[in-house]
């Protein structure tokens, strides 16, 4: 046999050892695509849950518990080094303008908090607390922003954009 025809005879082998393995590797990315696409990741308590129980005073001196809020209360998650809490923050205030006595959480300890506090205080009960605070906390709040809808104590809505949270309302049971 030839050099020529060896050298072609190794390269068809490794050419075909490579598809395979390209093809081995495709299969399995869609089998994990499969397995991850029904899953969301979860920024808070469950819907259906129960909120935990917790003792804040806001901002201005308001004492807040889970017993205190209303019976359909809306609560938004926010830090100030989260860009996307930067970005829904005026959707949030003018949403919580039209709702009886929302609450907003402050997470300290990313950053400058001022800003965020003084645009919900126009609209909101401001609690200011570090992740793992007695609200957070309560609420399971692992990322933010996280907006969510509580009747009598129970998640009816958990979702991290202002206008899905407005749309749950559409389907949410009265």
């Amino acid at each position: 046999m030839s050099l020529t025809a060896a050298a072609v005879l190794v390269t068809a082998v490794i050419g075909l050892l490579n598809l395979t393995l390209a093809l081995a590797l495709i299969r399995r990315l869609r089998d994990h695509e499969t397995r991850l696409a029904g899953l969301e990741p979860r920024i808070s308590t469950p819907l259906g849950s129960r909120i935990g129980s917790f003792s804040a005073t806001s901002t201005r001196g308001v004492p807040l518990s889970a017993d205190s809020l209303s019976a359909r209360a809306t609560i938004g998650v926010f830090a100030p080094g989260c860009e996307p809490c930067h970005r829904q923050l005026p959707d949030f205030v003018a949403y919580a303008r039209q709702l009886d006595n929302p609450v907003a959480v402050v997470l300290t300890g990313g950053g400058d908090h001022a800003e965020l506090v003084a645009r919900l205080e126009e609209s909101c009960h401001v609690v200011l607390e570090p992740l793992g605070g007695p609200v957070s906390a309560a609420l399971q709040v692992v990322a933010t922003p996280t907006l969510m809808r509580v009747q009598d104590g129970v998640v009816t809505a958990v979702e991290s954009v202002v206008t899905k949270l407005r749309a749950s309302e559409a389907v949410a049971p009265a």
